[in-house]
C-alpha cells in the first residue's frame, strides 16, 4: 500500500506542497541560527515514509484507488487546482464577515 499512498500523495499535489513546506521550514530555521543547512531528497524521503503509515492507518486500500481514480479524473484535477483559489477567497470572505460580526456583538454588548 506503500506505493499507492506515495501515488495519491503525488497525484493530490501533497506531495509538491511538502515539498514546499520543509523548504520553507528550513529557510526560517537557517535564518534563526544563521546557518545554511541544505535540504536533500533524503530529508523528503524521510517525510514521507513517516507519512505513508498516517494514510494506511485511515484508510483502506480500496479507499486509497478510489481516491486515486477521483483524482486523476478531470472533476479531481478541477478540485486540486480550484481549492487552494476557493481556501483563499473563503478566508478572505471569513474576515470581512468577521468584522461585520464583531461589530454587530460589540453593539449588543453596548445596547
Amino acid at each position: 500500500m506503500r506505493e499507492k499512498v506515495i501515488e495519491l500523495l503525488e497525484v493530490t499535489g501533497a506531495k509538491d506542497q511538502m515539498k514546499v513546506l520543509m523548504a520553507q521550514m528550513m529557510e526560517q530555521i537557517n535564518s534563526e541560527i544563521d546557518t545554511n543547512i541544505i535540504l536533500e531528497d533524503s530529508d523528503f524521503e524521510t517525510l514521507v515514509e513517516f507519512v505513508v503509515p498516517v494514510y494506511t492507518k485511515h484508510y483502506s486500500e480500496a479507499e486509497l484507488d478510489g481516491l486515486i481514480e477521483f483524482y486523476k479524473s478531470d472533476l479531481g484535477r478541477a478540485l486540486k487546482d480550484k481549492a487552494p483559489l476557493i481556501a483563499r477567497e473563503s478566508m478572505q470572505a471569513g474576515q470581512a464577515a468577521s468584522l461585520i460580526l464583531m461589530q454587530k456583538w460589540e453593539n449588543q454588548l453596548n445596547d
